[in-house]
């Protein structure tokens, strides 16, 4: 099972845990909720509870556009003193 590294509870839903995932084609880490795909990009935004928004799964031929991330994809970024590791 691959560890999951989130940020805490989802501030719109309160059911969902904010996940860090890594954009394929960006290249960048976000955080997104596992239940209602609430989405914030920055983790100013995410403590503040503003800027979210819904972006669904979408496909580029055939690929996903984002994973979970890796320990490796947070550790330079802004999320790395937020996460709590899980699974």
């Amino acid at each position: 099972m691959e560890k999951v590294y989130h940020v805490g509870d989802c501030p719109v839903c309160r059911v969902g845990m904010m996940e860090i995932v890594y954009d394929l084609y960006t290249h960048k880490c976000s955080a997104e909720c596992d239940e209602c795909c609430l989405k914030f990009d920055s983790i100013s935004d995410y403590l503040n509870k503003k800027n979210g928004y819904r972006e669904f799964f979408t496909v580029k031929d055939n690929l996903p556009k984002e994973r979970t991330a890796t320990l490796e994809d947070i550790e330079d970024t802004e999320w790395i003193d937020y996460i709590i590791e899980s699974g």
